[in-house]
C-alpha cells in the first residue's frame, strides 16, 4: 500500500484521526465542514497595482494544516522541477534562474489565478491516490480548501500546488527534453529556454494547449520572451554574462538606504535593510563584503564623526557587527568648514525627506 511505503499515518474514520493528531472528533467535524468560519479574509496590495486576498486560518485550523503538512504532505515526491516552496539548495530563485543561464532565449509565463485555479476535485483526488478512503480524502480536502479552491494563506496551500502539478510539470518537461529546452516551474512562474528562437516560440503554442488541459489560464500580459539581445531576467534576477545576480537598482536602492539610516540617524528601516542583504548575499556571496566596506567608508568621513549623534547613534545600531566603530572627531576646525559640514547635512535630509514624500521609498 501506498500508505505504507510513504509512511503515511494510518487513518479510517474521524475517531482514528482525531486519535492521531490528538483533538476531538468535534473540532475536526467542525473544521472540515463549517471551514469558512475558522478564516479571516484580509487583502494587501501587489507589486504593481490592485490588491491581493489573503485568507488567514484561525489558530484551530493552523494547528491541523500543520498537522497535515507534516504528517501527510512533506512524505510525497514532488517534481524535480519545481522550484518554489521546497528548502534546501537544489530549489529557489537562484537555482531557478541558474538552470536558464546559459541559454540564449527564455520565455516566461505566468499563470492566472494560480491558486484559485486549483479545485478542490483535484485536491481530493490527491489523497485519494496516496491510499486513503472517500471519507477521509474528503475531511482533508475539506481542511484543505475553502471556496472550492486552494486558499492563499493556508499552511497547506503551497506543498499542495507543487503536488497538484506534478502532472503539469512531468508533460511539460517531456516535451523540452524532446526539444533540448529547459523547463522549470516556480509556482506559477512557467521557465522554459534554449538557443533556438524560433523553436521557443513555436513550443509556446503547444505549452498553452497542456497548461489550458491541465485546468490553468495563462496571464497573456506577463508572458515574456527574452531573446539573443535581450536582458535576461527569470523570478526577479538577472543573468548576465551567464551569471545569477540581484537588479542593480535594488542593489542601489539599499546604498541609499544604509547612507540615509546612518546620516540621518533613523533606524526605523535596519531590519529592512538586514533583510536586503541577507537576501542580496545569499545571491551574490561576496555582496556582504562590499557592505562592510561601503559603511565602513561612511563612518571614516570627518564631515559625518564631528556629530556625536551620529556617531552614538551609529555604534548603538550597527547594521553589520563585522563593521568598525565610528569614532567622534572631537578636535577644533575650522569654523567655516563646520558651518559647510552642517549645511551639507541639513541638504542632505532635506532631500531624502522630499523624495520619502514623493515616492513613499528612498532610491526607488
Amino acid at each position: 500500500m501506498i500508505l505504507e511505503a510513504l509512511d503515511l499515518p494510518k487513518i479510517y474514520d474521524l475517531n482514528s484521526f482525531g486519535r492521531e493528531i490528538g483533538l476531538s472528533n468535534t473540532i475536526l467535524y467542525l473544521l472540515s465542514q463549517k471551514t469558512e468560519r475558522f478564516y479571516k479574509q484580509t487583502k494587501i496590495p501587489k507589486k504593481k497595482s490592485g490588491t491581493r486576498q489573503i485568507s488567514i486560518p484561525s489558530i484551530s485550523m493552523k494547528i491541523v494544516q500543520k498537522w497535515i503538512l507534516i504528517n501527510i504532505l512533506e512524505k510525497i515526491p514532488i517534481s524535480n522541477y519545481a522550484m518554489a516552496f521546497r528548502k534546501g539548495s537544489k530549489y529557489g530563485i537562484k537555482t531557478n534562474a541558474e538552470l536558464h543561464k546559459y541559454n540564449e532565449c527564455i520565455i516566461r509565463i505566468d499563470l492566472k489565478d494560480f491558486f484559485n485555479s486549483i479545485e478542490k476535485e483535484k485536491v481530493f483526488y490527491l489523497f485519494k491516490s496516496i491510499g486513503y478512503n472517500n471519507l477521509i480524502s474528503n475531511i482533508l480536502t475539506n481542511i484543505c480548501t475553502l471556496d472550492g479552491c486552494l486558499p492563499q494563506g493556508a499552511l497547506t496551500s503551497p506543498i499542495l500546488s507543487n503536488l497538484i502539478c506534478r502532472n503539469l510539470d512531468r508533460r511539460l518537461e517531456g516535451l523540452c527534453s524532446k526539444r533540448d529546452m529547459i523547463y522549470t516551474r516556480y509556482a506559477d512562474d512557467i521557465i522554459l529556454s534554449c538557443n533556438n528562437e524560433v523553436l521557443l516560440i513555436k513550443t509556446k503554442k503547444i505549452v498553452s494547449a497542456i497548461l489550458c488541459d491541465e485546468g490553468f489560464k495563462i496571464n497573456q500580459s506577463k508572458v515574456k520572451f527574452m531573446g539573443v539581445s535581450s536582458a535576461k531576467r527569470v523570478t526577479g534576477l538577472h543573468i548576465e554574462e551567464n551569471k545569477v545576480v540581484v537588479p542593480r537598482m535594488l542593489k542601489r536602492k539599499v546604498r541609499t538606504m544604509i547612507h540615509h539610516t546612518i546620516v540621518v540617524g533613523d533606524y526605523s528601516e535596519i531590519d529592512k535593510i538586514k533583510g536586503y542583504i541577507a537576501f542580496i548575499s545569499s545571491i551574490e556571496p561576496n555582496y556582504r563584503k562590499k557592505v562592510i566596506e561601503y559603511i565602513n567608508k561612511i563612518t571614516s568621513k570627518q564631515q559625518y564623526r564631528i556629530f556625536k549623534e551620529i556617531v552614538d547613534g551609529y555604534n548603538s545600531n550597527k547594521i553589520l557587527k563585522e563593521c568598525k566603530d565610528m569614532e567622534y572627531f572631537n578636535e577644533e576646525c575650522n569654523e567655516d568648514i563646520e558651518n559647510d559640514f552642517y549645511s551639507e547635512r541639513e541638504n542632505f535630509i532635506n532631500m531624502l525627506l522630499k523624495e520619502k514624500n514623493d515616492t513613499g521609498s528612498y532610491g526607488e
